[in-house]
């Protein structure tokens, strides 16, 4: 066999010829096969593979099923000739496209054909064509455009501030994340009327609205992001099932709110809830 060395560890990558076929065998630590993958075995399989070679490209969707997008996508992919993958998940799903034979500029065209025709009919639901999530991509919008934003959550206990500080750099655009999982906290930090909350309910479109208002007063950024909802096991009404969740956005003199209704498991509807929160600034910025 051939071994690659490994520079992040002890155990080392090895090459091994099986007749027409090469088998690499990489340790399992994640960051350490990525590194020998990176240092020696991408550029070798890359020359390997040079009369006949696969390129893949991972689109990633947002707001639409898998069986919704199989729907606008069918006829369209059915001709392209290449090989489409779904992978849905809480945060999107995506689309790996694969072309394969023996002419890289032929392959590269395919991809881009297609790329353009997915654009084209799904429009702002398209996150990244790079495979990036969501929280990526707008961590990237709001530093670029030297945007700012403020949180204040309730049902999502903070998940959205911990996706956007996973972007290095987001301290130019991330003041703060409150979060206000009280009513005492949603009165006495971010200025909701009392009687609203106790009229509306603290999940409710209005008190989402003033959540958002609120903590964009606060910070004096140029958005402010909000979420109030029932999580669950428990919790839930008739009028208000477990699942149900209001984003707030206020950006500029636009104040907005969705209404959305999630399953799952409180942890599904957490992530579920931030993802959505994240994607809906997504798309005003986009439109800005």
């Amino acid at each position: 066999s051939v071994i690659y060395r490994n520079p992040l560890g002890a155990a080392p990558g090895l090459g091994i010829a099986a007749g027409t076929k090469y088998i690499y065998i990489l340790p399992g630590v994640p960051h350490e096969m990525k590194a020998i993958f990176e240092h020696s075995v991408g550029d070798e399989i890359a020359q390997r593979c040079r009369e006949a070679c696969s390129m893949t490209r991972v689109i990633t969707t947002f707001g639409l099923t898998e069986s919704e997008i199989v729907a606008g996508l069918a006829d369209g992919l059915s001709r392209s000739g290449l090989k489409v993958g779904y992978l849905p998940g809480p945060d999107g799903v995506r689309l790996r496209l694969t072309a394969s034979g023996s002419n890289r500029d032929l392959l590269e065209k395919q991809l881009e054909e297609a790329t353009s025709m997915i654009a084209e009919i799904l429009g702002d639901r398209i996150v990244s064509l790079d495979g990036e999530p969501v929280h990526v991509v707008l961590g990237r919008m709001l530093i670029e455009s030297k945007t700012t934003i403020a949180v204040a959550e309730s049902c999502t206990g903070g998940l959205i501030g911990h996706l956007l500080t996973e972007i290095a750099g987001i301290s130019e655009s991330l003041d703060r994340d409150i979060v206000a999982y009280s009513n005492r906290t949603k009165t006495d930090v971010l200025g909701v009327d009392g009687s609203l909350i106790e009229t509306k309910g603290a999940v409710s479109e209005e008190v989402a609205a003033a959540m958002a208002q609120g903590v964009k007063q606060k910070a004096r950024t140029d958005i402010g992001l909000s979420t109030t909802g029932i999580a669950g096991p428990g919790g839930g009404t008739a009028a208000k099932p477990v699942g149900t969740v209001y984003i707030g956005i206020a950006l500029g003199d636009l104040v907005r709110v969705e209404h959305n209704l999630f399953r799952g498991e409180r942890s599904t509807v957490k992530v579920k809830t931030a993802f959505t929160a994240l994607d809906l600034v997504r798309r005003l910025l986009t439109k800005r």
